[in-house]
């Protein structure tokens, strides 16, 4: 039998091999994955005894672990030395930098805003662990990098987004044959949403923004964001005047985004009355023969969140976390409330699910309308109930007196007691007497 204890902060598992109880000591790893371990070394000490091959799972199991594992296991006795064979030639010793940057580099079909993500988790990843070689990060270095990540003030969201790449790219270079084990894949992630960076901005406040942009041009590009729902700048790149269907009232917009899941390419959303005034207006003003909507800032990533937070600074309102992202959710927010999700989410190019997790929000209109609606239906209900219940109220009255008069108890001499009618409510108190016999 193989028994799970801890000590000193690490789990220990302790295998009975003849009149012996060889230990090995788990640092940097649960109660689950010390059971599990102690289940496998148990199945070795089986099959040992009974002079089998161990359980298809087990030797798989032990196949995977590295060479200084299996020594510790072969030193309990366990199972016989691993031998190197010379058509086994050893995986080649890569650097983390060196493996992560072929492997972006190796990427062509993923959007600009993924890598430069994942340039920064490469970055944070040399910081912590140097040129450290891609072989000799096990587990607990793992956790020391989740650890790392938390205690530098990373938000809850960023420390979940950081991790998920760096355990996608440990099983990539699994997929490579330079490792065997990915150390991070027991590491759970957390939810990669953040609350505290969602804002619903307010259209009494993006007035004023509108109001103090003197750019027509810019000015449409807010409200496609802020009205129409794109997503800024990436949907603003394949916009032409010739996808703005007046007659149908629908715009056409190619989304690089979604491209790579079917039907995602494209989608239509209304041509909003808002819109209008704002499309009109560059119309006038907008280059003769000009083919995009917004032949501005082509090919760029941040021209237009910069402009915006500018404008912002200029104006003197506070900017909001996310610029065009919540521009983007306070419409979807605005839409759910007037037309089914599943439609909303056609219109916006997302899925319900993500909708709800990184789009949707509670408004503070949302608190009054619903504090309002209560406290209409609360009284419109009392008045109703008032109006049902005044008759039965007045016969209770009346039987309660008949009960009172007819009872010996509440006779003149020792006082009585009468009913009394407050509200909807009916209730006893006792009568005043002259004096107490």
């Amino acid at each position: 039998m193989a028994s799970v204890s801890k000590h000193r902060g690490a789990y220990r598992i302790q295998v009975v091999v003849g009149n012996k109880r060889p230990a090995i000591r788990l640092v940097g790893v649960d109660k689950k994955e010390a059971t599990s371990v102690a289940r496998h070394l148990e199945a070795l000490n089986s099959a040992r005894l009974s002079g089998i091959a161990p359980r298809a799972d087990t030797a798989a199991w032990l196949g995977s672990l590295p060479d200084e594992t299996v020594e510790r296991i072969v030193a309990m006795g366990l199972t016989e030395p691993r031998t190197k064979t010379e058509a086994e030639p050893e995986a080649p010793a890569v650097s983390i930098d060196a493996f992560i940057g072929a492997y972006i580099a190796s990427r062509p079909d993923v959007k600009p805003g993924t890598l430069r993500i994942w340039n920064q988790t490469r970055r944070l990843l040399v910081e912590h662990f140097g040129n450290r070689c891609l072989r000799t990060i096990n587990p607990f270095d793992a956790r020391g990098f989740h650890s790392w990540l938390v205690s530098s003030e990373f938000a809850a969201a960023s420390v979940s987004k950081h991790t998920g790449f760096t355990r996608q790219f440990f099983a990539a270079a699994i997929d490579a044959g330079l490792i065997t084990v990915n150390p991070f894949s027991r590491i759970k992630l957390g939810n990669r949403t953040n609350p505290s960076r969602q804002q619903f901005v307010e259209w009494s406040l993006f007035e004023k923004v509108l109001d103090g942009c003197d750019d027509p041009e810019f000015r449409l590009v807010l409200v496609l964001s802020r009205i129409g729902g794109l997503r800024i700048p990436s949907e603003l790149q394949g916009l032409k005047w010739q996808h703005i269907d007046r007659k149908e009232g629908k715009i056409l917009i190619h989304s690089p985004k979604t491209a790579r899941y079917a039907g995602g390419e494209s989608r239509s959303i209304p041509l909003f009355p808002e819109l209008v005034p704002y499309l009109d207006e560059w119309w006038d003003r907008a280059p003769d023969r000009v083919e995009f909507v917004i032949p501005s800032n082509r090919g760029t990533e941040a021209a237009w969140r910069t402009r915006l937070a500018k404008l912002l600074d200029r104006l003197g309102i506070d900017a909001w976390p996310r610029l065009y992202h919540n521009l983007r959710s306070s419409r979807q927010t605005e839409l759910e409330s007037r037309y089914p999700t599943h439609v909303v989410c056609k219109w916006l190019g997302n899925s319900p699910d993500v909708a709800r997790q990184h789009y949707l929000q509670v408004r503070e209109g949302d608190y009054r309308d619903a504090a309002e609606r209560c406290t209409h239906e609360c009284t419109q209900y009392v008045a109703e109930t008032t109006g049902n219940m005044g008759k039965a109220t007045s016969r209770r009255v009346v039987k309660n007196r008949v009960e009172n008069d007819q009872n010996p108890c509440f006779s003149a001499a020792k006082g009585t007691l009468s009913t009394e009618v407050d509200g909807n409510r009916t209730h006893l108190t006792p009568s005043q007497s002259s004096r107490r016999v």
